[in-house]
């Protein structure tokens, strides 16, 4: 009777170790199974920026310039960043026969919100009309071959902007200082920023200057 009640006991104690086993394992694989999902949550789903700044991918950013003057197909072009300035006249469909593309720098890099203006050769070679009021002296100086009919202020350099009509050395510096701070002069207008120059003097340079 002793030896079949020890039986049962073992029996039983051994039923009972392994129901808790098999219920340690099933509570181990409950947590394994939800550690696993946290995983692929972290994973899946999309870091916040607590900084406030949105991160732009380079794929996104885009350069837009106006192509404008003796070219195929003047209008508004979205360009990538690194384009240069024959970039933008080529995705205008390339220059005209008669464009002055030497009075520009294509190798310039290309900044958004930019105008880009091709000249004809005509359009370089014109001789200005004198503005009311200005000197026989100054006349003179652009008649003759002492000074340049028609200067381009992004690509002059000090001795053309100082046969300008009002400028003299000193704020052709300003002018070239002024246009490397900027980079280029997208308008004729920006000549007012430059220290020396105001609406009276650019007047009298206007006939006399282009982009």
């Amino acid at each position: 009777m002793l030896g079949i009640d020890l039986s049962k006991r073992q029996l039983l104690a051994l039923a009972a170790v392994g129901g808790i086993c098999l219920i340690g394992l099933g509570i181990g694989a409950a947590r394994i199974s939800r550690h696993a999902a946290l995983k692929e949550e972290d994973i899946l789903a999309p870091k916040e920026d607590n900084s406030g700044i949105e991160i732009v991918t380079p794929s996104s950013q885009t350069v837009v310039v106006h192509v404008a003057g003796c070219v195929k197909n003047p209008n508004v072009y979205v360009m990538k960043p690194g384009d240069r300035v024959i970039d933008a006249i080529n995705k205008a469909g390339g220059a005209k026969a008669d464009a002055d593309l030497d009075s520009l720098n294509l190798a310039e890099m290309l900044k958004d919100g930019e105008k880009i203006y091709v000249p004809s050769k005509n359009e370089a070679a014109a001789v200005p009309i004198s503005p009311v009021g200005q000197s026989a002296q100054t006349k003179k100086s652009f008649a003759d071959n002492s000074g340049p009919l028609v200067v381009n202020i992004n690509t002059a350099g000090p001795e053309e902007l100082d046969r300008l009509p009002g400028v003299g050395p000193a704020t052709a510096q300003k002018i070239i200082e002024y246009r490397n701070q900027i980079g280029r002069f997208t308008s004729v207008e920006q000549l007012e920023e430059v220290r020396g120059i105001g609406p009276k003097k650019l007047e009298q340079m206007r006939p006399f200057i282009r982009l």
